[in-house]
């Protein structure tokens, strides 16, 4: 039998995992289930075709993090290191 103690926690518990789900779905985070691997940063730009040292050139002469300027260039998200493609767009 749970005491209210355990019962507490149990409650505390489900609703941090219930915030840091709705935090990520507005902060566009992927989730585990999706499918496609997450690119590391010099993956992202010989995959797009950037040179490297331009982006961090560039982002360093703009005041961005090479992260930031990469997610505003490109529309990919970074998530624990790894960028993941920018969401399709959905059909109404």
């Amino acid at each position: 039998m749970l005491n209210r103690q355990a019962i507490f926690i149990e409650a505390v518990a489900l609703t941090c995992i219930g915030n840091f789900n709705i935090y990520n779905e507005i902060m566009d985070i992927p989730s585990k289930t999706d499918l496609s691997p997450g690119l590391r940063q010099r993956e992202l730009c010989d995959r797009l075709g950037l040179n490297y040292r331009e982006v961090a050139q560039t982002a360093k002469r703009l005041g961005f993090s090479t992260h930031t300027y990469l997610q505003l260039y490109t529309s990919w998200r970074l998530h624990n290191e790894l960028y993941y493609p920018p969401n399709p767009p959905t059909s109404t």
